[in-house]
């Protein structure tokens, strides 16, 4: 984020060297106009859905189909 700017940023709530849910808070507190899509695969065990839907564009639960990532990427890029 401090030298490029993303159109979109697709982030797993736990990450090796994080939480994605980081990613959406600094992209919040710097202002950007990057949209982020956060995903994971224990959607109640690790947060609250909608608790990110405020702020992020969209809530993926990592079960889902390729359709339904490729639909919410598309509707972001396309925006």
């Amino acid at each position: 984020m401090d030298e490029t700017r993303f159109k979109l940023i697709l982030a797993d709530i736990v990450l090796d060297d994080g939480r994605g849910i980081d990613i959406l808070h600094e992209a919040t507190r710097r202002k950007l106009k990057t949209c982020v899509i956060i995903m994971t695969a224990y959607p109640r065990a690790e947060a609250d859905q909608d608790n990110f839907s405020i702020r992020a564009v969209d809530y993926i639960d990592k079960l889902l189909r390729h359709g339904e990532l490729i639909d919410s990427i598309k509707e972001v890029l396309l925006q």
